[in-house]
């Protein structure tokens, strides 16, 4: 079962199992950023990706995400269908979305034929910043959620590097996957609290002692 932790700027959810961590934080700019890290004893999977899971063991999690995954699901596949989609009756405190000019929403956001979300992070591109071509998948799977994580570039320097994508709080290529991943951050703060941060970690170090 996966246990979530609340951090000054976001939350961290953790499988002490799998020795993974999920991290949904707030970076100096509020830029959001997902990152998945596998600490020692933990594995790749076998196309060197990093892979996070979170299923119906913590059902009020699971639910969280499946609301998340599901508006986006929504709002794409009427839009396609050219039935103007531009509120989500699931959260009615966002605000109303135009997507006219934001043609990665539609074409891009959400692939039907694989049941998932595809983001590439928007961090900026540069020598140093080796997360800069990650790409974030959450797919829908037999009552699960996977977050996977792949890198190929990062791969080759380092494989158990952590993977981290930006969703940028402005200028972003898409107006629905920003929107709704602030929505998500919201309700996981009406969540109960599991774990916090250094027993997480005092409970990793005793598993691999």
């Amino acid at each position: 079962m996966v246990n979530l932790s609340k951090e000054d700027k976001g939350f961290i959810i953790y499988d002490f199992e799998k020795f993974k961590s999920l991290e949904l934080i707030y970076g100096g700019t509020t830029d959001l950023n997902f990152r998945t890290e596998i600490f020692q004893g933990g594995e790749l999977e076998k196309d060197q990706s990093i892979m996070f899971v979170i299923d119906k063991e913590n059902i009020e999690l699971y639910n969280v995400v499946s609301k998340f995954f599901n508006s986006i699901k929504t709002y794409i596949l009427k839009n396609k269908s050219r039935e103007k989609e531009n509120k989500f009756p699931t959260y009615p405190f966002l605000w109303e979305i135009e997507c006219q000019k934001h043609s990665y929403d539609v074409e891009e956001l959400y692939e039907e034929d694989n049941n998932q979300i595809k983001w590439k992070s928007e961090a900026g591109n540069s020598f140093l910043n080796i997360n800069a071509d990650t790409i974030m998948y959450i797919k829908e799977c037999d009552n699960e959620f996977r977050f996977i994580f792949k890198n190929d570039r990062l791969v080759e320097i380092n494989p158990m590097w952590p993977r981290n994508v930006c969703i940028c709080n402005s200028g972003s290529c898409s107006r629905v996957f920003p929107a709704l991943c602030y929505a998500l951050i919201k309700e996981l703060g009406d969540l109960e609290i599991n774990i916090n941060n250094e027993d997480a970690k005092a409970k990793i170090l005793k598993k691999l002692n």
